[in-house]
């Protein structure tokens, strides 16, 4: 018999016993190792269930995500690791949950919430030694944000795009990444190129 069998016969024997939780989680990270993704997610779901220590309930948290990222079952993903990242007393666990979250978001186009996470992520990533990985979440967004942009013409006021955006510099350097930006027309504003409100203050006439 396998260790798991032992473990699988202690749930079933002692299903009240406060090692029931320890089983569940020894039980996912086997799965785990094993790229079992579902094995362990139902591991782990049942761990989260019991009653646990509280930092192996944030680890355990994180894993169970990484499993359901692996299974490419986004929105389990995503409400996990947002209840981990607000919740977890360690930094370092929040900071990995924020980062697995804007990879999940990716694959969901919800680039609003991925722009969100990744300014907070690269204030950070210098702390956890995880610039590249912050890059790789970029990355992975601009991969998916191919699709149809739409420009708008304010009146008296800036043009409006929307869509999957990527500004650059002069330089060509990546300004930002975003899905929706107001561009200057009046030639004053201090943001260049974007528009800061300084049409109205001239009095910009477009027609």
């Amino acid at each position: 018999a396998t260790s798991q069998d032992y473990l699988d016969r202690l749930a079933k024997n002692y299903p009240k016993s406060k090692f029931q939780a320890e089983t569940r989680k020894v039980s996912g990270d086997n799965a785990f190792a094993m790229k079992e993704w579902q094995t362990a997610a139902d591991s782990y779901r049942e761990y989260l269930d019991l009653d646990g220590d509280i930092q192996e309930r944030e680890r355990v948290g994180l894993k169970l995500a990484e499993c359901y990222w692996e299974l490419e079952d986004y929105y389990p993903a995503a409400e996990v690791l947002q209840e981990v990242s607000q919740d977890a007393q360690s930094a370092e666990i929040a900071f990995r949950a924020r980062l697995l979250r804007a990879r999940v978001h990716v694959r969901m186009n919800d680039f609003e919430i991925v722009n969100l996470l990744v300014k907070e992520l690269r204030e950070e990533a210098e702390i956890y030694h995880a610039r590249g990985e912050v890059v790789l979440v970029e990355a992975e967004a601009l991969e998916s944000r191919d699709g149809p942009l739409s420009i708008t013409q304010l009146d008296d006021g800036p043009l409006i795009a929307k869509g999957n955006l990527e500004v650059l510099r002069g330089s060509g350097a990546k300004s930002t990444v975003t899905t929706k930006a107001a561009f200057c027309r009046c030639g004053a504003s201090a943001n260049k190129p974007y528009c800061d409100g300084s049409h109205i203050k001239m009095g910009f006439k477009t027609g």
